[in-house]
């Protein structure tokens, strides 16, 4: 999708905690605007989450990116080589078992790590320099293009998540050259 809201599709606005509910639509879960509940502040950009993910973190989007590109087979597949990739492999397994979370799409770092969940935080800290990551390359798209941050922050985003997804399912090593 096009991280646009148009007539028919559904949509939701979350509570103080985030929680959503969506009734009846098909794809990715697509959320704008809002407030970032780890810092309270306004949240400006894009993130997603496949359709049966029931948190949106950075993490998720990358998930949902790896797979929706091509670059990750399943979801499941997806997660692996962004545990791999970020070095969370370990402390995810952990907090995973702790939670009781079957996956990154139904683990919440934030009130994971909140509540002293094991190594839980060392996920949240990997979702965190995903997003500042994203942050710093949509910027620098809409810089590069003399774009309109007002306007061009989404477009930006999806191809800075789609980016980082092809170099994260790559192991974060560089194409090679023909």
């Amino acid at each position: 999708g096009d991280g646009v809201l148009d007539d028919g599709e559904v949509s939701d606005t979350t509570d103080a905690q985030g929680g959503f509910r969506l009734v009846g639509g098909s794809g990715n879960i697509v959320m704008t605007g809002g407030t970032d509940v780890s810092t309270g502040l306004a949240f400006e950009g894009i993130l997603i989450a496949p359709a049966e993910a029931s948190v949106i973190t950075p993490l998720t989007s990358l998930i949902g990116k790896m797979v929706a590109d091509g670059n990750a087979t399943n979801n499941a597949d997806a997660e692996a080589k962004l545990a791999a990739a970020t070095g969370i492999t370990a402390s995810l397994a952990t907090a995973l078992t702790a939670s009781g979370a079957s996956s990154l799409l139904h683990f919440d770092p934030v009130d994971q790590s909140v509540a002293g969940t094991a190594s839980a935080i060392y996920v949240m800290a990997a979702g965190v320099r995903v997003q500042n990551s994203i942050d710093i390359l949509a910027s620098a798209i809409v810089g590069a293009q003399q774009g309109d941050a007002e306007t061009d922050t989404i477009p930006a985003m999806n191809a800075a998540f789609s980016a980082m997804a092809a170099a994260t399912a790559r192991g974060g090593e560089r194409p090679k050259n023909p």
